[in-house]
């Protein structure tokens, strides 16, 4: 692992998560525009690790985009509780205040020169640039089967790392992880297109965004190909 010990020695790059076009230039100080990928259900929201995680990044980028997925959760909600979508996107949200006052606090003692911007996930999925985006996506995974398949085989993945095994033999439920799966790239795809193309994660790449990224599917929408992934992990104190 290589450690980026300034200015926050509890964050370290995990090499075998870290990769694209921009990682020498980035990892050796050049300043890109970055979002930072934050799952609720994780240790990285809480405070002492996620006020490590914004200090690391914002020592190395002038614009920095939170990108926390309580409103995306909706789609794990519905699959496994069976609810209607309208209740779970008010479980949903129920997190966000709290988080969003935590990330506002961590902000304001990195003072006034500090670039640090929630993301509103439910706001961006109306936006005319992310529909029309989703729906050429859309569009590419009707005409392209190797694509097609690819979707599906992350959408897979994704269940066997949630333990969710079995539900890959519930139609209904599958077909909920594959909406979840086609917006989450169109998000991916969203951000790269508005110039967020360093992406730092706590955990492990979606392969499937490394492949287009590296060209794999020819004539999609947003081929990403400057696109970076900087896999982290938080040491304990």
């Amino acid at each position: 692992m290589i450690d980026t010990a300034s200015p926050s020695p509890q964050v370290q790059v995990i090499q075998s998560e870290t990769h694209g076009r921009l990682v020498s230039r980035f990892l050796n100080g050049e300043r890109f525009n970055c979002w930072i990928g934050l799952s609720p259900s994780t240790s990285s929201v809480n405070r002492a690790r996620l006020e490590q995680i914004v200090n690391w990044v914002c020592a190395r980028s002038d614009d920095v985009l939170i990108v926390e997925g309580s409103f995306p959760d909706r789609w794990n909600i519905m699959a496994e509780k069976a609810l209607p979508e309208v209740v779970a996107e008010g479980e949903a949200r129920a997190g966000l205040p709290r988080f969003r006052r935590r990330l506002d606090d961590i902000v304001a003692r990195l003072g006034a020169n500090a670039r640090v911007r929630l993301l509103n996930w439910e706001e961006t999925l109306q936006t005319i640039e992310y529909k029309r985006l989703r729906h050429d996506l859309s569009a590419f995974i009707t005409v392209t089967p190797r694509f097609a398949m690819a979707v599906e085989e992350a959408s897979r993945d994704y269940l066997e790392r949630r333990g969710k095994r079995s539900d890959l033999d519930d139609a209904p439920r599958r077909r909920l992880w594959l909406q979840y799966m086609v917006e989450e790239l169109a998000m991916f795809m969203w951000l790269y297109q508005s110039g967020y193309m360093i992406e730092v994660y706590p955990g492990r790449d979606l392969e499937l965004m490394q492949l287009i990224s590296e060209g794999a599917f020819p004539g999609i929408p947003v081929a990403c190909p400057n696109r970076t992934h900087i896999g982290i992990e938080v040491s304990e104190r």
